[in-house]
């Protein structure tokens, strides 16, 4: 069974997978969710998406709580924090979004979004054979079975603030 042990191993899973389930306030004022191709990683923790800007869930979003999730084989990683909502053209050319199609139709007009990651709780489980090994075991025994681990990982706040100016 895989734990996970700090920071930058919850991110490898999520730039492993490549893609996340992003959930945020929408345009209705609830939770919408969305699968993400997932751009980059910082050591910091923050987690950067290219989306349409005139996505009826994008505006909304900017400043407000927001969750990435991803499940990879016997992992599942829930990252909690916040999203802001970039359009200046320094933070688009380092990912290349401008003209970008992924999240809209031709000539969209992308956003990075940088997700800044608080929080990171994540689940392990045992390959199925495993599992019923141990289910079969504590039943024999009369004991709770034990089929996996969890944790979390707070991620200290950084003082790289988004400059008012390069936001939306």
């Amino acid at each position: 069974m895989a734990s996970i042990d700090d920071l930058r191993s919850a991110l490898s899973v999520l730039e492993d997978e490549g893609v996340c389930m992003l959930t945020t306030i929408d345009e209705r004022g609830t939770l919408s969710s969305r699968p993400m191709t997932v751009k980059a990683t910082d050591p910091d923790g923050d987690v950067w998406f290219v989306a349409d800007r005139h996505a009826a869930w994008v505006e909304p979003a900017h400043g407000a709580a927001a969750n990435s999730s991803v499940s990879a084989g016997d992992r599942w990683l829930s990252f909690a924090g916040r999203l802001e909502v970039l359009t200046n053209d320094h933070t688009l050319a380092r990912f290349d979004a401008r003209g970008a199609t992924e999240h809209g139709h031709t000539g969209s007009e992308p956003a990075a979004l940088r997700f800044v990651v608080d929080r990171v709780e994540w689940w392990a489980s045992d390959n199925l054979l495993e599992r019923m090994i141990e289910l079969t075991r504590a039943g024999l025994a009369g004991a709770v079975p034990d089929l996996g681990s969890s944790g979390s990982i707070e991620v200290p706040a950084t003082d790289a603030g988004v400059d008012e100016a390069a936001s939306t």
